[in-house]
């Protein structure tokens, strides 16, 4: 299984994310977005993401901003939509997880 997004994927969820200029330079959101689904997957204590998604701090606290403006959420009902590997994720409560319920 793959925890990358395809250039498709990503096509649908670009423009889901908003654009802010802000002085520092935008991190690549699909890579963090990659590290999110890297960690819901394996269900690896944060610390352990690997370096490829980047520094493991600034991949939570997007997910914690995601997760807060409905972003997170939008990603996965799109990628539900005719992705059956992602039928299972679930953004609550702070969290990013898979439904066990959902198999």
């Amino acid at each position: 299984m793959s925890y990358n997004l395809t250039d498709e994927q990503w096509q649908r969820i670009e423009p889901l994310f908003p654009t802010q200029v802000t002085g520092r330079p935008a991190a690549d959101k699909r890579r963090i977005l990659n590290g999110i689904i890297w960690i819901a997957r394996t269900n690896n204590p944060w610390r352990m993401l690997p370096p490829e998604y980047g520094p493991w701090q600034t991949v939570y606290s997007q997910l914690q901003k995601w997760i807060k403006l409905g972003i997170l959420t939008q990603i996965i009902e799109e990628l539900q939509k005719t992705d059956w590997e992602y039928t299972n994720l679930t953004a609550t409560d702070g969290r990013l997880g898979l439904d066990q319920q959902a198999d």
